[in-house]
């Protein structure tokens, strides 16, 4: 049986119009940012739906070591 309950809260979206996990909206051309733990080949996800969502701008990733920490930064070229 299903049963009828109230005052259950939505939970926050995990899709599409959630928060966005990496700041690209944010980037002007020259500006970076950098995700510890990822290589380059984690973020192409994120960053084909950054370009198909941002048409024009165009981001390059290097794997790269800062302050000991290995990871991937971000730049927005265009």
């Amino acid at each position: 049986m299903i049963t009828i309950d109230k005052d259950k809260p939505i939970p926050k979206l995990s899709g599409r119009g959630a928060p966005r996990k990496y700041p690209f909206d944010e980037l002007a051309v020259g500006e970076s940012f950098f995700v510890p733990g990822k290589k380059s080949t984690d973020l192409g996800g994120s960053i084909g739906g950054a370009r198909h969502r941002l048409p024009g701008r165009k981001f390059r990733t290097r794997t790269v070591t800062e302050n000991g920490v290995d990871g991937v930064r971000v730049w927005r070229v265009q």
